[in-house]
């Protein structure tokens, strides 16, 4: 199961941009500061800009 989580990630995003964990999480879904995998778990994103304005939020959203 690893190995087609990371071939599906590689069709989108560079191998060059390596993972720092040995088993990833597998992320379905993102909204505002939350990312939920897809067994419905959900994760607080703390990293890059997200703590500041989150996944999708209405404004950024807008004004793209």
């Amino acid at each position: 199961m690893l190995d087609e989580i990371l071939s599906e990630r590689f069709k989108s995003v560079s191998p060059i941009f390596s993972t720092s964990y040995k088993k990833p999480i597998y992320m379905n879904s993102a909204a505002f500061q939350y990312m939920f995998d897809k067994y419905g778990d959900s994760y607080l994103d703390a990293y890059n800009n997200i703590p500041r304005v989150g996944h999708s939020h209405p404004k950024v959203i807008e004004a793209g």
